[in-house]
């Protein structure tokens, strides 16, 4: 395995790391990991993502990791952060990808976590070049920071002082008021329902994951399957929120439902 560091030239210039076969032959398909862990955090891989991407280096496949704004060496402030921000970002990210001479421009698809999820499967309501999204403990609706009651309740609290230009905590961030307008207004969860992701989506769920989690990822497949759009669900009964405890047969139901969808 080889691994390429970049830095993009425009917008947030993300920083990230591509991890490819030694030997390529041709055009290969890529997998965009998106991290989860809240804002801020580094595209590092660990679980079942380190996992992914072992598996897809044997399978002659390339992953593109990158940090968001705010997080790991891109850099930013944390509290100008917003997921629609991040989604632009996962769009950089791609650009760069689709110029790279090992791509293959027709064969990209997101795998995201928890927060990730939100990002990959915002983008793939607005982009037709992510091909399909593996959603790994769903982030589709404002449930988020629930430990304060979520996103919405803490902007509901707040609202004076965040109108007035003020920064509130969310999950350890003091956010803008932008970051909560936009979660409320453009959670995933809209564009399920109107039938806007009309990608193949993976939702692979732990049931030791919390409630919220569960829940979101029932209703994301419910709302594809209603649609009669590609959705599957898979859940592990012992599985933790990023599935990194039962993360080798996670990923092998990954790649057989990639191969079902003829990538």
């Amino acid at each position: 395995m080889r691994t390429i560091e970049f830095r993009l030239e425009t917008g947030d210039k993300n920083y990230g790391t591509a991890y490819l076969p030694d030997e390529i032959s041709g055009k290969i398909q890529v997998l965009v990991h998106c991290h989860g862990g809240g804002m801020g955090c580094a595209g590092n891989l660990w679980g079942m993502g380190l996992a992914i991407r072992d598996r897809a280096i044997a399978e002659g496949m390339a992953m593109v990791t990158f940090d968001c704004y705010a997080g790991g060496k891109t850099g930013g402030d944390y509290g100008k952060m917003t997921y629609a921000r991040w989604v632009q970002n996962c769009a950089d990210v791609i650009s760069w990808i689709e110029r790279q001479p090992f791509a293959d421009p027709g064969r990209i698809g997101i795998v995201g976590f928890s927060c990730g999820s939100t990002v990959g499967l915002r983008l793939a309501a607005q982009d037709q070049r992510v091909r399909f999204v593996c959603s790994v403990g769903s982030c589709i609706t404002v449930h988020i920071g629930m430990g304060q009651g979520g996103a919405a309740k803490c902007f509901g609290d707040n609202l004076e002082a965040l109108l007035a230009g003020e920064r509130r905590n969310l999950f350890g961030v003091d956010f803008e008021k932008e970051f909560f307008l936009d979660d409320m207004r453009n959670a995933p969860v809209h564009a399920l329902h109107e039938g806007k992701i009309t990608c193949p989506v993976l939702f692979q769920q732990g049931l030791q994951d919390n409630a919220y989690r569960n829940s979101d990822a029932l209703l994301g497949y419910e709302l594809m399957r209603r649609k009669n759009l590609p959705g599957r669900y898979i859940e592990y009964p012992e599985g933790f929120h990023g599935l990194e405890n039962v993360a080798g047969q996670a990923t092998d139901d990954l790649f057989q439902w990639m191969k079902e969808i003829i990538f």
